[in-house]
């Protein structure tokens, strides 16, 4: 499957087109589409003559790589940092798998009203499937990341060592390493909240 991003006045628009071989995951597909995550980008598609056609909406958010270009604060950092295991909550709350969601730190985007990220979900099977690693989104994102204070810092080097040493994601163990940093989840909304 192929993604394209493009930056639009409102928001971000991913598209993405599958090839005739790869084995299209309706349930999947209705379940990204109906948006019942907030970190998983909502999607529409359609059936074309070979394959079919993602178009993936995020209004009001923009590409992680622009959002890197500027001072993040230790609570905005941990917002970004728990993206990944809201993801992996999604993912397991509604049976779509981890491996499907897109890593790959040109497609994920920066959502400024709850500092956090948001990532597109690929349901599509094929026979080579390409791999796209959590931990070496992590890395780029705390090894990029403009910290404004210490505590930011701290974490990014945390997050940054944490992703190097860890040999595969798992995200109830990296929600553990998040919750040891003075992270605390909370079940009704997707938002981190600090420990007092």
């Amino acid at each position: 499957m192929k993604l394209k991003l493009k930056k639009q006045r409102h928001g971000v628009v991913l598209t993405g087109i599958t090839r005739a071989s790869e084995e299209f995951c309706y349930a999947e597909a209705e379940c990204v589409r109906t948006g019942r995550s907030d970190v998983l980008m909502p999607l529409s598609y359609t059936q074309r003559k070979r394959g079919w056609r993602f178009i993936y909406h995020a209004p009001a958010c923009c590409p992680l790589q622009q959002a890197l270009r500027y001072d993040v604060s230790a609570e905005h950092l941990e917002a970004m940092l728990a993206s990944f295991a809201e993801v992996g909550r999604a993912c397991n709350d509604h049976d779509l798998a981890l491996e499907r969601v897109s890593f790959d730190v040109r497609f994920i985007v920066f959502d400024p009203a709850r500092y956090a990220l948001r990532f597109a979900y690929l349901p599509a099977r094929t026979r080579h499937p390409r791999t796209s690693d959590p931990l070496q989104a992590i890395a780029h994102l705390a090894g990029r990341v403009r910290a404004s204070d210490p505590a930011s810092e701290a974490l990014a080097a945390s997050a940054l060592d944490y992703a190097r040493r860890s040999r595969i994601f798992l995200w109830p163990a990296y929600a553990s390493f998040l919750a040891d940093h003075g992270v605390v989840f909370s079940r009704r909304t997707s938002a981190p909240m600090l420990r007092s």
